[in-house]
């Protein structure tokens, strides 16, 4: 809670509505903002079902919709992790194509550009924090839904499990993409599942054991994954190394602890931010009258107290 508390610390000023949201968030209150469309119906596109507003936007927050809400919320959370990378004197890259992309042929590439027929396994992020040592970094948010949540509560004695639980995905999903990558292009056993024994690998797999990935997830409540903590420690001891005869600090633990607490605040800052901006985006697809297909008209917005965003203030 204190490490995501709004404030100058924090690199962002909240307006009211995204404060609102948050709060009633972290104290599992109900939502004001969706006091006019509780009990709306929408359209999830994930089986075309028909579904709900409820009083905490877990429905809206989990459906899959038009609109890129979903992309807005990632790239913000991208360009801040890099900026941090990049302040603390580490390397970083956004979305590096060079990682796989002269391993592809030049079909495999075209259809990594198609939305229907993509894999997706260019990386979010390549860093470097120390010297001849890549990574690579994923971002990935957990919404405040109901797969989500009630992942968490099946082990009560986990601390942060949604964010824990999406990190380790994101390992065993980058080995899935890279063996269906290999054997597209004629590697392996097409119908084959699963990860194959290392001397069977194929160019793109053998390419990615040379990286570890990091699953730097994060969460609603401004919670993070154990690997985006980790490297924000990694990134303030650097940065510290850097800036220890720049800063009137005591010493060099004291100056990283320092820096630790700032990035902390930010990036949980910035998470909670993130998450009330996609559900806030998201409220006009739940008004009656209004078209999905138009959910990311800034018109539509509803602000924390359920006044604005009527389907008259949509042009």
């Amino acid at each position: 809670f204190l490490t995501g508390w709004p404030g100058r610390c924090s690199g962002s000023d909240l307006p009211n509505d995204l404060f609102r949201i948050i709060f009633q968030r972290l104290f599992g209150l109900p939502l004001t903002c969706l006091t006019q469309v509780h009990n709306a119906s929408f359209v999830n596109n994930r089986g075309n079902q028909a579904q709900s507003v409820d009083r905490y936007g877990k429905s809206l927050t989990g459906a899959k919709l038009p609109g890129d809400t979903d992309r807005f919320r990632h790239d913000k959370m991208k360009i801040l992790v890099h900026q941090v990378l990049t302040v603390s004197g580490c390397g970083s890259q956004v979305e590096p194509v060079h990682v796989f992309g002269d391993l592809m042929s030049a079909e495999t590439r075209l259809a990594e550009q198609r939305l229907n027929t993509r894999v997706g396994i260019q990386p979010d992020i390549l860093l470097r924090v120390t010297a001849d040592d890549d990574e690579i970094g994923e971002i990935k948010g957990v919404g405040n839904c109901v797969s989500n949540m009630s992942r968490a509560t099946r082990d009560p004695t986990a601390t942060q499990y949604a964010v824990t639980r999406r990190e380790r995905d994101v390992k065993t999903e980058y080995i899935r993409k890279a063996n269906a990558i290999d054997r597209r292009q004629g590697h392996g056993d097409s119908a084959a599942r699963g990860d194959p024994p290392q001397s069977e690998w194929g160019p793109v797999r053998t390419r990615l054991n040379e990286y570890k990935v990091l699953g730097l997830a994060f969460g609603a409540h401004g919670e993070l994954s154990p690997d985006l903590v980790a490297l924000t420690k990694r990134c303030a001891s650097a940065a510290a190394s850097r800036r220890r005869h720049e800063l009137p600090i005591g010493g060099l633990r004291s100056l990283e602890g320092l820096i630790r607490w700032q990035y902390s605040c930010r990036l949980g800052m910035a998470a909670q931010r993130a998450h009330a901006e996609h559900l806030r985006d998201r409220i006009a697809i739940a008004l009656p009258g209004c078209a999905q297909n138009r959910a990311t008209n800034p018109a539509a917005n509803v602000d924390a107290f359920g006044r604005g965003g009527l389907p008259d203030v949509m042009e």
